[in-house]
């Protein structure tokens, strides 16, 4: 498929198709080849830009700014970045296509001065509705950036969850692409702050409220309003996603891969120079641990070279997660749990594989907070090569 073809602008940004018809995959056997076809079906000849973008953790969302019912988009905000696609249907259903240009489109500033490239749809948001009219509750929610901790699709602590979406990559594609296309995303404890002595403490909502009448936070670090410098105090601000599929190349070597990444961190305020991290040049359920501490532990939970992974045509991920549990920081979490199948049609017949099979691994953070599913192009690393591709057909279902 050519991912710069032209699309057809229409008035009405948001159809309601639904895109949680379909049901998990079972996970049958771990018998590589099934006769059932993978899905496919029809669909409307049109690709229309998906225009409107928000803020989860500051703005309720309103209903011309919620895809299919479905989803919102966060992200820079071009008519190309994201596009509903009804010509490249996937199980009956509309797709995503997803595409940053060159290094215009990285507005995130990163790490160590580098520039990230966003354009995602987040399945995790509140409306006004989840406030029941509170008008109060969603001022504070807004101060304190927690006003999608109000809204659906949040994954709690320690819970089980099962996610299930499609991804087609064109076969031109570049493999020098470095990209996260699926995450799952931490919701960090919004009052927990750290004060210019070095002490960490759980604010009430009225305590740090009112700590914002004398100071703002930007990228976690505090600044006082009067004089705009660096106070000495922090507030939580999250860290790396608890888990995310990406592509990105060896750091050693000339090759890609296509591979998911799982992440644990049970310090309860992250320590964002701690840059533990598993890379591609790791070997499948590798991990690496912070020194000293074990604060973190990342793992290399499966990778694939990217010109063995199949391209043009639609790719099923089926994963089921056991999320770690956290008491104090001292103590190490819980092992968490993971499984994934993936599965596509090739010359008629469905493929289908059992690529970890129910391995033990640290996934999560130590917040009272739980998770959110996103997808679409998160491009790392200061990367500025072109990078399109579609994804679909998301379903997500929780145990507690």
């Amino acid at each position: 498929m050519d991912c710069m073809r032209k699309y057809v602008r229409r008035s009405a940004l948001v159809l309601c198709c639904g895109l949680m018809g379909a049901a998990l995959t079972a996970c049958g056997s771990d018998s590589d080849e099934v006769t059932s076809p993978a899905g496919g079906g029809g669909g409307d000849p049109v690709v229309e830009p998906f225009l409107p973008r928000v803020h989860i953790e500051q703005e309720a969302v309103s209903a011309d700014q919620i895809a299919d019912g479905v989803w919102c988009a966060v992200g820079i905000n071009r008519d190309y970045a994201i596009q509903r696609d009804g010509t490249m249907p996937c199980n009956g259903k509309a797709s995503y296509r997803f595409e940053l240009k060159d290094g215009a489109d990285n507005t995130l500033g990163g790490y160590g001065g580098s520039r990230k490239g966003r354009a995602e749809l987040c399945y995790c948001y509140a409306t006004h509705d989840d406030f029941g009219g509170d008008a109060a509750a969603y001022e504070r929610a807004v101060k304190m950036l927690s006003v999608y901790h109000h809204g659906k699709g949040i994954i709690p602590q320690g819970a089980t969850s099962h996610h299930s979406f499609s991804l087609r990559i064109p076969r031109e594609m570049s493999p020098e692409v470095h990209t996260i296309f699926a995450q799952i995303h931490g919701m960090p404890d919004r009052t927990l702050v750290r004060n210019p002595q070095g002490e960490i403490f759980k604010m009430t909502e009225e305590e740090f409220l009112d700590l914002l009448t004398r100071m703002y936070f930007k990228s976690g670090v505090g600044y006082d309003i009067a004089s705009k410098h660096k106070n000495g105090w922090k507030v939580e601000s999250g860290g790396y996603p608890p888990l995310s599929f990406g592509i990105s190349k060896s750091k050693h070597g000339d090759t890609s891969y296509v591979h998911l990444v799982c992440n644990s961190d049970r310090k309860i305020m992250s320590d964002l120079d701690d840059r533990t991290l598993a890379n591609p040049d790791m070997e499948n359920m590798e991990s690496v641990t912070t020194p000293g501490t074990g604060f973190k532990t990342s793992t290399m939970v499966w990778k694939m070279p990217f010109a063995d992974f199949p391209r043009d045509c639609w790719v099923r991920f089926d994963m089921t997660i056991h999320w770690s549990r956290y008491t104090d920081e001292l103590t190490p979490e819980s092992d968490g749990m993971i499984d994934l199948w993936m599965s596509y049609e090739s010359a008629g017949r469905e493929v289908r594989a059992h690529m970890v099979k129910n391995e033990k691994v640290k996934i999560g953070r130590n917040d009272d907070q739980g998770y959110y599913f996103k997808f679409g192009i998160y491009r790392t690393a200061s990367s500025e090569v072109p990078v399109c591709y579609h994804l679909g057909d998301y379903t997500q279902t929780i145990e507690q």
